[in-house]
């Protein structure tokens, strides 16, 4: 989610389909800002860019350096299947 969808003015929050939780019905869609983020209102203002939680850039930045340390350029989208590749090519050698 960009702080670019979230409308302070309005109080409502822009869901795109790239960031959507639902697989059917409508992905794309607005929905009004709950009272904890009204609360919070003035950190979202003029807020631009990507919004990550402090937990999930330390889950990116992990996810970073174990793709570094193995010789990937970076994460693949489907990783498991590409993990278990690399760890059991290196196994056999």
């Amino acid at each position: 989610m960009n702080g670019e969808d979230i409308d302070v003015r309005t109080k409502q929050i822009y869901i795109r389909n790239e960031v959507s939780k639902q697989h059917k019905g409508i992905l794309e869609r607005l929905v009004d800002m709950s009272e904890p983020l009204m609360k919070s209102q003035k950190f979202f203002e003029k807020k631009t860019g990507q919004i990550v939680s402090g937990a999930l850039a330390a889950h990116y930045e992990r996810r970073r350096k174990v793709a570094l340390a193995i010789g990937w350029k970076e994460w693949p989208d489907n990783a498991m299947p590409a993990l278990v590749r690399e760890l059991s090519t290196r196994a056999l050698r």
